[in-house]
C-alpha cells in the first residue's frame, strides 16, 4: 500500500507513514490507505515512464566526465601559451570533473540499487554542477590576453560555457522538479 499524502510504499501493518509523519490512525481508527492492485504496486517495482530519462542522465555522467578530464589533460600536455592562466582553468577543470566523477559513480549504484536517499543526491549533484558551470563561465571570462588567436580561442570558448550554462541549467531544473514531484520516483525509490 501507499500512503495518500507522500505516495511512499508502506507495509500493511505501518501506523503512520516513515517518510512524511502522517498517521494511518485517527481517534482509534485507522485511516484508509490506498491500496494499490498489485498490477498498479507492480510498475514502482520497476523503472519505467519518465525515470528512463534519469536513467540515462545517472549513467552516461561518470562517462562524460571521465572524458571531461581526459580532454583537459589533453589541453594541457599540447599547451595553449595563447592565453595565460588557461592552463590553471583547466587543471581546476580535472580536479572538478575527477570528484564529480566518483559522486556520479555512488549515484549510478543508488540508482541501481533504488536507495531511499537516491533523490536528494541527485538533486545535490545537480545543484553542485550549475553552480560549476557558473564558476566556470566567471573563471573563464576573467582570463585575458593579448593575441588576437587567443582572443578567438576565448571568444569561443565563452560562447561553448555561456550555451552550456544555459541549456544544462535549464534542464537540470526541469529534472529537479520532475524528481520532487514524480509519485513514481518516490515509488521507487524505497530502498
Amino acid at each position: 500500500m501507499f500512503c495518500d499524502k507522500c505516495a511512499h510504499r508502506q507495509s500493511v501493518s505501518d501506523k503512520f507513514c516513515a517518510h512524511c509523519g502522517v498517521s494511518f490512525v485517527v481517534g482509534g481508527e485507522e485511516v484508509t490507505v490506498t491500496k494499490l492492485s498489485s498490477n498498479s504496486s507492480e510498475q514502482y517495482n520497476k523503472i519505467g515512464g519518465w525515470l528512463w530519462l534519469i536513467a540515462i542522465v545517472v549513467f552516461l555522467d561518470p562517462i562524460f566526465s571521465s572524458y571531461n578530464v581526459f580532454d583537459s589533460l589533453s589541453f594541457i600536455l599540447n599547451g595553449s601559451a595563447l592565453v595565460p592562466g588557461l592552463v590553471n582553468f583547466m587543471w581546476f577543470e580535472i580536479v572538478f570533473s575527477t570528484i564529480y566523477f566518483f559522486g556520479a559513480v555512488y549515484l549510478v549504484f543508488s540508482f541501481y540499487k533504488k536507495k531511499r536517499n537516491f533523490p536528494k543526491y541527485f538533486i545535490w549533484l545537480i545543484l553542485i554542477s550549475i553552480f560549476y558551470l557558473i564558476v566556470r563561465y566567471v573563471l573563464l571570462a576573467s582570463l585575458n590576453t593579448p593575441f588576437d588567436e587567443g582572443k578567438e580561442i576565448l571568444t569561443t570558448m565563452l560562447n561553448d560555457q555561456l550555451s552550456a550554462l544555459i541549456i544544462g541549467t535549464i534542464i537540470n531544473i526541469i529534472l529537479i522538479v520532475y524528481i520532487k514531484v514524480s509519485k513514481r520516483a518516490k515509488g521507487t525509490f524505497v530502498n
